[in-house]
């Protein structure tokens, strides 16, 4: 495989596997190999057994939906987007503040993003915005029994 192919990660483990038994099968000589610069081997990929890996990674974008009825489950939201040609890589379900509603972190791959951001994409009432995650650095003030501020992070 040369430098510019791109293989997968099991094809890349199956050949530095067959490098590293063929080169602890050879006996190594002590001698020091006299080359000049012209005459050094063009090393390739899996020559020296540090191998690189082409990451197809699935790029998705986190929703939160709100104003979802109690009795809905993740099943049928996954259905309602399946039918919409949308399919989602992740849904959970949490109680929302409202009394009588649930809300919803959806993951959706990036490319159909438009579809699910679109007018009239949702239910009435149900309310789709991207999921915002808090700063874990971001610091509260409070006031403490005596008067004092405290500040926690």
């Amino acid at each position: 495989m040369t430098e510019t192919q791109q293989g997968t990660y099991a094809e890349a483990v199956k050949s530095h596997s067959k490098s590293y038994t063929s080169n602890s099968n050879k006996q190594r000589s002590d001698k020091p190999e006299s080359t000049s610069l012209n005459q050094l081997p063009q090393r390739n990929v899996d020559s020296d057994g540090f191998i690189g890996v082409n990451r197809r990674r699935k790029r998705t974008k986190k929703y939160f939906l709100s104003g979802i009825h109690e009795s809905v489950n993740e099943g049928q939201i996954r259905s309602y987007l399946e039918q919409k040609k949308v399919t989602p890589t992740y849904i959970s379900l949490f109680r929302s503040r409202r009394k009588g509603t649930c809300s919803a972190k959806v993951h959706i791959p990036s490319f159909m993003c438009p579809l699910v951001q679109a007018d009239g994409f949702w239910p009435k009432y149900v309310k789709c915005s991207l999921w915002q995650t808090r700063n874990p650095l971001e610091q509260k003030t409070i006031t403490t029994h005596d008067g004092k501020y405290s500040t926690r992070v």
